[in-house]
């Protein structure tokens, strides 16, 4: 295997296979064009193919005078199939002031793969292929001003372990046609603009457990799947937003941090799954226009900010409000708290409910509800409870409904707009519980309902 000792000047590669190695210790430079106007440190075009393994520094010095730029601090352009590998191992370096650290431009479905455990820092792309995979192990850096990993042809898989950043003005990762990206627990994507942004018409996704941020955390421009153990932050307000025309799924494990809103779209079925997994799930920024939640049992989950678009949330576990919901909500043997000062008012097709609960579940309200009627206990497969410390409205007259095995505990200072009506079918018990307190509660009417006044 031949052994680079030292160069100033570049190198340009042979045709055919290429097999080298920058043993550490090792700098390869380049500061003047060679290749065009372009500068590079190695440099393999047309039949030309390598596999390259750097332990050194390979650095690109040029200025970007040059009416075409500055070349890469490694490039390959082969135009034909060929497998191009190119592993920078955790002593090496390879920089770039103005130009890409790694570029690689190969036909489709040609393999390019990059593997970096050590450092990568340029001033356009740390890596940017036309396709191909990519890892970044755990002790691995990519720096890049416009991305920290490019790919903007075809198809392309990042995995990373470690660190991955951009520019203010760019994205951690930007893949142009679509790909997978995985960041692993401890790793770190930030951009400036977008964390990670998957642009073009092919849908793909991102699975998160590490740490992904920017101004925007995820952009999925043609949807696909994101799904999250980690935390993912939008500084400018949104965690996730997705595109296009595909049905779109995004996925919370309990634990995961949405730092920011969850942006779908208004004619497509987008669904939020909030899961099961260690600890409370947030989510801060609201949720907008995703048509399905559905909260996992077992599962716990806080919400805060507006969630908007008329989001019906079906709730097996634990949901915590402490925002704003214009929707409806379905408890299947779930409980949901509403938080003092937050609201859920009905918000959709029809003249609906903000609350209903046929399997049963438990409601505590220390805010404000609103519907045609503001919550249906009617709980005909489990038993059901409602704690309200606050306000319950019913725009069609009727507040709560209750059927089945229901309770209702009445707080101090809690306001009923509407009736509070219990069943009159058979075998059926509901209760009505008034708590003790200092401030005085209203109910502006007490009834019953027969199974046939059921909404």
């Amino acid at each position: 295997m031949p052994v680079i000792s030292s160069n100033t000047s570049g190198i340009t590669l042979t045709s055919g296979a290429n097999v080298i190695s920058v043993n550490s210790g090792v700098t390869i430079t380049a500061s003047v064009p060679f290749t065009g106007n372009n500068a590079y440190c190695i440099y393999g075009g047309g039949s030309a193919w390598a596999q390259i393994q750097n332990n050194g520094v390979i650095s690109n010095t040029a200025s970007n005078v040059v009416s075409t730029g500055v070349g890469a601090s490694i490039e390959l352009r082969s135009t034909i199939y060929a497998s191009n590998l190119i592993i920078n191992g955790s002593s090496g370096r390879i920089t770039n002031r103005y130009g890409d650290g790694i570029e690689i431009l190969a036909p489709a479905a040609a393999p390019s793969e990059v593997v970096n455990s050590g450092f990568i820092s340029a001033g356009q792309r740390g890596v940017h292929l036309w396709e191909g995979l990519l890892f970044n192990q755990a002790t691995g850096t990519i720096i890049g001003g416009e991305a920290g990993v490019e790919v903007d042809r075809y198809w392309g898989t990042l995995v990373n372990s470690g660190t991955i950043a951009s520019a203010p003005s760019g994205a951690g990762v930007a893949l142009f046609t679509g790909g997978w990206v995985t960041n692993t627990a401890s790793a770190t994507i930030t951009g400036g603009v977008w964390g990670v942004k998957l642009y073009g018409a092919t849908s793909g996704g991102v699975t998160n457990a590490g740490t992904i941020a920017g101004s925007g955390g995820i952009f999925l421009g043609a949807g696909g799947t994101v799904t999250n153990t980690g935390t993912i932050t939008g500084s400018g307000g949104t965690a996730v937003q997705v595109g296009g025309t595909v049905a779109s799924t995004v996925v919370g494990y309990g634990g995961a941090v949405f730092n920011g809103g969850i942006v779908g779209r208004t004619a497509v079925n987008d669904t939020l799954e909030l899961g099961l997994g260690s600890g409370v799930g947030t989510v801060s920024g609201g949720i907008t226009n995703f048509q399905t939640v559905n909260v996992s049992g077992g599962a716990s989950w806080k919400l805060t900010g507006a969630t908007t678009g008329n989001s019906h949330f079906y709730v097996d576990g634990t949901l915590t409000n402490a925002g704003s919901i214009a929707g409806s909500i379905q408890l299947r043997g779930g409980v949901l708290t509403n938080a003092a000062s937050a609201s859920i008012v009905a918000s959709g097709p029809g003249n609906i409910g903000a609350i209903g609960a046929p399997f049963g579940g438990t409601v505590t309200n220390a805010g404000t509800i609103i519907g045609n009627f503001g919550v249906d206990l009617q709980s005909l497969f489990g038993f059901g409870t409602l704690i309200n410390a606050g306000t319950i409205t019913g725009s069609g007259g009727t507040a709560v409904y209750l059927g089945g095995n229901t309770d209702v505990v009445v707080d101090p200072g809690a306001v009923f707009n509407g009736v509070v009506k219990g069943s009159t079918r058979s075998g059926d018990v509901n209760m009505l519980d008034l708590a003790s307190g200092g401030s005085t509660g209203t109910l502006s009417g007490l009834g019953t309902s027969s199974p046939t006044s059921e909404p």
